[in-house]
Order: C-alpha cells, then sequence, then structure tokens
C-alpha cells in the first residue's frame, strides 16, 4: 500500500494467486511432486478461480513419513495422471491470470516457505515439461510469502508455523498438509494479516496528521 497526497492507495496487484505443493520426500532430485493447488482471490478476498490435480511423478523416491503426513498411498498415486499433463494444466490456469511472458502482470503469487515448492517445482519443469522451464521460472522468483507477512506483522511470531497461526487466529485447516486446505487456510491468513496492516498503516497515518480519519 501506498500513499499519494492524502488519498491512500490499494494494493498494485488485482489478483492474488495462493499456491501449495505437496512432495514424495523433501529432495527434488530424487522425490517429486504429489499433489498441487492454486486458487485465486480478489482483493476482498473472495475466490475467483481454482485449481487442483493429485499427479503421478513416476520413478521417484517415496518416503513413508512424507506420504504419512500428506495422507497419500503408492497405490492411490499410481492411479493419477502424470506429472507432465498436470503441469501443462497448471501453466495454463495460471496463464489465465498471469501472462507468462510478461513479469509486471498485476496478479500477485503467495505461499508459505515457497522456496522450497519452487525448488521442486523447477526441477520438475526442467524435467518434464522443458520447452515451458524458461518462462516459468521467473514466476517462481516473484513470489510473495507468508512467512515474511507474519515477520512483519508480528515479529515476535516469526518462526510460527501456518498451522499454530492458523489455530491462533481461529482458521482451521480443513485438510492440514493436502495442498487445497493447505492453501484455503493460508489464504485466509494472509487477508486477516493485510486487515491489521491495513488498519495499522491508518493508525499511523492519523497520527502523523497525515489524513483525516
Amino acid at each position: 500500500m501506498s500513499i499519494i497526497g492524502r488519498e491512500i492507495i490499494k494494493p498494485y496487484y488485482y489478483k492474488t494467486v495462493g499456491c501449495d505443493i505437496e512432495t514424495s520426500s523433501l529432495k527434488p532430485w530424487s522425490g517429486g511432486v504429489l499433489d498441487i493447488a492454486a486458487i485465486t482471490y480478489d482483493l476482498n478476498g473472495s475466490q475467483l478461480d481454482y485449481f487442483q490435480s493429485y499427479c503421478n511423478p513416476g520413478d521417484v523416491v517415496y518416503e513413508d513419513a512424507a506420504l504419512k503426513v500428506n495422507g497419500l498411498t503408492r497405490e492411490f498415486i499410481a492411479e493419477q495422471p502424470p506429472i507432465r499433463e498436470v503441469l501443462i494444466d497448471f501453466v495454463e490456469f495460471m496463464n489465465k491470470h498471469l501472462t507468462l511472458l510478461n513479469p509486471n502482470a498485476k496478479t500477485e503469487i503467495f505461499g508459505n516457505n515457497f522456496g522450497f515448492d519452487s525448488w521442486f517445482l523447477t526441477y520438475a519443469f526442467d524435467q518434464h515439461v522443458p520447452e515451458l522451464s524458461k518462462y516459468t521460472k521467473w514466476m517462481f522468483r516473484r513470489v510473495s510469502d507468508l512467512k515474511g507477512l507474519i515477520r512483519a506483522t508480528y515479529p515476535n511470531l516469526k518462526h510460527i508455523s501456518q498451522d499454530n497461526l492458523g489455530k491462533l487466529l481461529g482458521i482451521q485447516n480443513e485438510r492440514a498438509h493436502g495442498s487445497v486446505g493447505d492453501v484455503k487456510q493460508m489464504m485466509q491468513i494472509y487477508f486477516k494479516l493485510m486487515e491489521v496492516n491495513e488498519r495499522r498503516i491508518l493508525l499511523d497515518l492519523k497520527d502523523h496528521s497525515l489524513i483525516g480519519v
């Protein structure tokens, strides 16, 4: 949010796409992506569009601990569409909301610890959809992160997990460690923290006699 004269200008981005993935391990060169979700919201927090798909990453490492956390089985994953198909569908969805060739598109991408997610996604595109890899790399470099927003809003809670912050704010996760449940909870937290920050900005401006509120 910025200020021009006495007017408060709304954020530059018109829409926000919350993204999350689930993986079969902690290392992209040996594991794979199992579940991808992306949900688009307007500035008021209303859901606009939705993407979710499980996928079969093929011959990768499946760690039992990761499968247990994600609530998935090898048998279930084997029946899902190939990772290449899912990644192409994911790009098609994202391209409806931001032009992949235009890094100035007025849509914000938001994630939680998205450095990990982008690590896996970048590797997956390189391996399975190399023709799209160069068009998606910039997308993963311009993601805003929940951890940074928490740090800016509540510095004393900067190391809190999404799940624990959700409980603190009364925002439940309908399916923890599932991509859709994690995105929905994350975005409810996002809009709650943005609301807190907006109130703080207004109060700060009022204290400094910059606007009459």
